[in-house]
């Protein structure tokens, strides 16, 4: 090779060198491919539709979607250090794997979302924030929405669950509604004289706040996603930083559930 060749590319190999070295100093072959790098590698996995190498299964294979290889990667799928869940495992196993029919993870299924912590700066305070997010279908594809907000300021600012002593007399059209004077007077019972329909929206209240400047939005700090797809179990998914095999993205909740307990499961989770 020219001597003038050799020295264009040299830069290029001064880059991608230290890069590797990087990579060999944290994770060897055996820990990279056994780490589950990604929320969609974790479906694939799942589902047995990837070998252990991370290659994709082609759909004609007769390892694809096998009992055999779903059997193989569930232990690695789950935090093995929770005792909880590996006491389930077998059960789990039993009956997402060996079930007429098998279940199996789905991408576009609504029975599933994201849970996003993060920091936010409110009148001049770092706060922690919550979002809860859902896939969307929009223009042909797919997108996340947020679908739900947890936000210490804007807790207790609606009280819908007393029931509403103060009301617009029917004639106060007659009186030219001159009796909402006094109504505007008392803040915390102006719930009182809204539509028995109305729900308190706190996600306006986070995108005014945000329009306004009154609160800035600094960086997510951890995801969470919990998973409602799977008949009489549901599990919450969650990422290990951590060294070994047995990290990435990883079930890190496991519960036998039905679906009166998923619709439990579901309110207490968007109400902590």
């Amino acid at each position: 090779m020219p001597l003038k060749r050799i020295l264009c590319l040299l830069p290029f190999c001064l880059l991608v060198l230290p890069v590797f070295g990087q990579v060999g100093n944290y994770l060897d072959a055996e820990e990279f491919y056994a780490r589950t790098k990604q929320v969609n590698q974790f479906i694939r996995r799942f589902n047995g539709e990837e070998d252990l190498k991370g290659v994709r299964i082609n759909t004609k294979d007769k390892t694809y979607r096998s009992q055999k290889l779903r059997k193989k990667y569930l232990p690695q799928l789950i935090d093995q250090q929770n005792q909880a869940i590996v006491d389930q495992l077998t059960a789990f196993g039993v009956d997402i794997i060996e079930g007429k029919p098998a279940e199996f993870l789905d991408f576009y299924s609504p029975d599933w979302f994201a849970e996003v912590h993060a920091d936010v700066r409110f009148e001049g305070r770092n706060m922690p924030i919550t979002f809860f997010l859902k896939l969307e279908e929009a223009n042909g594809g797919w997108k996340w929405v947020i679908d739900h907000i947890q936000f210490a300021p804007y807790q207790g600012l609606f009280d819908m669950e007393r029931t509403p002593k103060e009301f617009l007399n029917p004639l106060s059209h007659e009186l030219y509604f001159m009796p909402l004077n006094e109504a505007m007077q008392d803040p915390a019972r102006l719930e009182d004289y809204a539509s028995k329909n109305y729900t308190p929206d706190v996600l306006t209240l986070f995108l005014y706040d945000m329009k306004r400047g009154r609160l800035q939005f600094k960086g997510v700090n951890n995801v969470h996603l919990h998973f409602f797809q799977l008949e009489g179990w549901y599990f919450e998914l969650s990422e290990f930083n951590r060294s070994g095999k047995n990290a990435g993205w990883l079930i890190s909740n496991l519960v036998k559930a039905g679906t009166a307990d998923k619709e439990k499961l579901k309110a207490y989770i968007l109400a902590q």
